[in-house]
């Protein structure tokens, strides 16, 4: 399972809302390469096909599986710092 903050979520939220996401819009989490600390956020049209999805305070997330086993059981936040916001794993 992957949790959201109520934090993130409301991030998420104004993300899709201010750029007029469609419903099917989804948090895709990704690990790119071996840097398992550090994942990809990306915010897409729709999951694909071959991705996980699960749901956190009424967000979409999708997770490809093989990140997923890396990424399971983790919360991810929003934090703000003086060169802007940013999501991180907890």
């Amino acid at each position: 399972m992957i949790q959201l903050t109520e934090q993130a979520a409301q991030e998420i939220k104004k993300i899709f809302t201010d750029n007029s996401y469609p419903e099917t819009a989804c948090f895709r989490i990704a690990i790119i390469g071996r840097n398992v600390e550090r994942p990809l956020f990306v915010v897409e049209d729709r999951p694909g096909k071959a991705y996980k999805v699960l749901e956190s305070l009424g967000i979409k997330i999708a997770v490809h599986p093989i990140s997923f086993r890396h990424l399971d059981g983790t919360t991810i936040d929003f934090s703000k710092d003086v060169e802007g916001g940013f999501f991180v794993r907890k």
